[in-house]
């Protein structure tokens, strides 16, 4: 028998200890306990508590009433003073406010929303000041949703900064109303061993407000941690109490608070981390979407001070959409409470719009900024590298469309894509040959969801196009194989081919990676009575605007592939 003995100190009152096994290093499967003692070997007063207050007040010195104040953890309202306090926490990092409808968003010298502090133990006043926009609140604005900019080297961050940025900034500058801008998460692109932290500081720049046009909060995602793999593993410590708040530090040096929210007209946003590592020496392990308790308690806090008549967007970066788990139905349970509640996510590349399979809460999950990792212009489901803009009025979103960046693509009005039913799609590496037939008209219409009509029109004959469905097949190929092996693409698939062909057959990208054959949910068919009709295709949203396209990708030479396809996807690497 062998004795052990732990030493646990500053332990509070009315704490539990608890015994159980660990993961043992060895083969070793179980500890028999004979004997257990616990002796108090010394009782001190417990540590002073660092309560941390100030006031919140306009620039004219009148308190701002109601506003809430946080540290991501608790959440105080300022009195009729403007004065607020509350407790820190191990985990306090920053202390910050949800910028109020009717004030300014402040802006930093580095371009970002100043809406935040950093904590310093100790220190216990902590104001701020705000600016009360000239016309109060606004009733209508632009809210621009960037999933996914995912830059891991300054060839990726130019790309973002060359074709993304102006884009965006241009279409900004159209709306004729106040724009403003979140991120979805993975803004870097950290994975394994690849340290990309030392990114964010210039995407920070880049997304600055006076080059972007707008404001830009940001959310964190699964790529985006303190630097940490195998042989770097991470540990909780003096101001984190767990290795996921420690992974998260450095996107929140460089972007600010993890959990926040943001109001604008009668909307609400909020911006949350929903993923947590099950290994601290391997970034890639991670379960999602899911929140911690203390998340969940701080989201409660927050919407306890919004009103039940008020829009919230919800940001995160994993989608909820097919998740059950009980934290993520604890947050759509929050949502219901509201008269409209959407969710914003990205993380899969592609594009995805309908409600939670529970809960119902609408969800639009965005393709990404980068489309499949900057290989091309497109992303897995062949929707443009883009972003998707929401337009409000008062607290519902009116309008809701997605924008597409790159010459060819970077118009409202495109948003559908044809195909002939035997395309050949690919290049030198691999090619596929859909099954459908020439007969057969194939549409992706991006942004569609089951509230779009689409048709097609064949010499002025309408018709109804049929959806295709989700179905996903694996290529069966690998950029091994040429172009003396064509795949066969089976008739009840709805991914888009034309993509995937690009991706593994002309970029080489590996086909056994479901990242280059992804889902897609937005494909129609229709099989035509005359195949030599003249072909409209016309999607109408759920909003009544109407995108056509008449363009039809074809091959011009049978038994093979012809680039002339992937025109607009192009780009030298």
């Amino acid at each position: 028998w062998r004795e052990y003995t732990v030493m646990l100190t500053n332990v509070p009152s009315g704490a539990a200890i608890s015994l159980g096994g660990g993961l043992a290093p060895t083969t070793t499967s179980r500890l028999l306990l004979d004997d257990v003692c616990i002796y108090v070997e010394e009782v001190g007063a417990a540590p002073a508590a660092d309560v941390v207050s100030g006031y919140v007040r306009y620039s004219d010195g009148t308190p701002a009433v109601g506003v809430a104040v946080s540290d991501g953890i608790s959440v105080a309202k300022t009195d009729e003073n403007g004065k607020y306090s509350f407790t820190a926490k191990q985990d306090t990092w920053y202390i910050y406010y949800s910028v109020p409808a009717d004030c300014q968003v402040p802006i930093n010298n580095y371009g970002q929303p100043a809406f935040f502090t950093k904590y310093e133990p100790g220190k216990s006043g902590y104001s701020f000041t705000l600016n009360k926009l000239p016309n109060g609140k606004e009733r209508n604005f632009a809210l621009f949703c960037l999933a996914d900019p995912q830059c891991k080297n300054s060839t990726q961050r130019n790309r973002f900064t060359k074709e993304s940025v102006p884009d965006i900034k241009a279409h900004a500058a159209e709306k004729g109303v106040p724009c403003y801008g979140v991120t979805l998460g993975d803004v870097s692109y950290s994975e394994g061993s690849r340290n990309c932290v030392s990114q964010m500081p210039y995407l920070r720049d880049h997304m600055a407000n006076s080059k972007i046009g707008m404001p830009v909060f940001q959310t964190m995602g699964n790529h985006d941690y303190t630097y940490f793999y195998s042989s770097q593993p991470i540990a909780a410590d003096e101001t984190s109490s767990t290795y996921n708040i420690k992974a998260q530090r450095a996107f929140e040096d460089v972007f600010g608070p993890i959990n926040h929210s943001w109001n604008r007209g009668d909307a609400h946003i909020v911006c949350m981390r929903n993923m947590q590592w099950s290994s601290n020496s391997d970034a890639g392990k991670y379960t999602s979407p899911t929140f911690t308790s203390e998340q969940i308690a701080w989201l409660k806090q927050d919407l306890s001070f919004v009103p039940k008549d008020k829009l919230v967007i919800f940001c995160v970066h994993v989608p909820l959409i097919n998740s059950s788990k009980a934290g993520v139905q604890d947050v759509i349970s929050l949502l219901k409470q509201y008269k409209e509640a959407h969710i914003m996510s990205g993380h899969t590349h592609y594009m995805r719009n309908e409600p939670t399979r529970s809960g119902g809460i609408y969800e639009h999950v965005h393709a990404a900024v980068c489309g499949n990792w900057w290989w091309s212009n497109i992303n897995g489901d062949g929707c443009p590298n883009g972003y998707g803009v929401y337009d409000i009025d008062g607290n519902t979103i009116k309008n809701w469309y997605y924008m597409g960046v790159n010459p060819g693509m970077n118009d409202r009005d495109y948003q559908i894509r044809l195909y002939r039913g035997d395309l050949i799609c690919g290049g030198s590496k691999t090619y596929f040959n859909l099954q459908h037939g020439h007969n057969v008209i194939i549409a992706n219409v991006f942004n569609a969801d089951k509230n779009w009509k689409v048709k097609i029109y064949e010499d002025e004959v309408s018709y109804d196009m049929i959806a295709i469905g989700e179905k996903k097949y694996s290529p069966g190929a690998s950029n091994s194989i040429g172009t003396s092996s064509p795949v066969s693409v089976p008739t009840d698939s709805g991914q888009d081919w034309w993509a995937i062909g690009y991706h593994i057959g002309v970029v080489g990208r590996s086909g056994t990676s479901g990242s280059y054959h992804t889902n897609c949910f937005h494909m129609y068919k229709h099989t035509l009575r005359n195949s030599n009709a003249k072909i409209r295709v016309e999607a109408t949203d759920c909003f009544g605007r109407t995108y056509t396209a008449t363009e039809i990708l074809s091959n011009t030479a049978s038994g093979g592939y012809n680039s002339a396809i992937y025109t607009n996807v192009p780009w030298n690497y």
